[in-house]
């Protein structure tokens, strides 16, 4: 059974994880601002972050992609504190990274 925040209605997206293969025990939410909101995700073993970006941005951009793309270039180019991402949906417009501790 999943235990979330009740203010938390993200069920399309814990059951697109889930069809991933990554099955979340625990969701909360930890910052909700223009880029993102922030979740804290904790399976059984590990610890995540999952970012649910917005549809629609007034700009124009698609902060997924945005986001992901720099994330890779910095691995890429050696930065090594850097969340990793592990599983992304681009039609949902949700992210799962690596958890950093500090």
């Amino acid at each position: 059974m999943i235990k979330s925040n009740p203010q938390i209605n993200e069920q399309s997206i814990i059951k697109s994880i889930a069809a991933k293969g990554l099955k979340i025990d625990y969701l909360k939410l930890i910052n909700s601002g223009l880029n993102s909101k922030s979740f804290y995700l904790k399976t059984k073993n590990n610890k995540r972050i999952l970012k649910i970006y917005p549809e629609i941005d007034n700009l124009g951009r698609n902060r997924l992609l945005n986001e992901l793309m720099f994330l890779q270039f910095l691995k890429k180019n050696n930065f090594d504190n850097v969340p990793e991402p592990l599983l992304w949906d681009e039609e949902k417009n949700w992210m799962v990274l690596s958890w950093l501790e500090g």
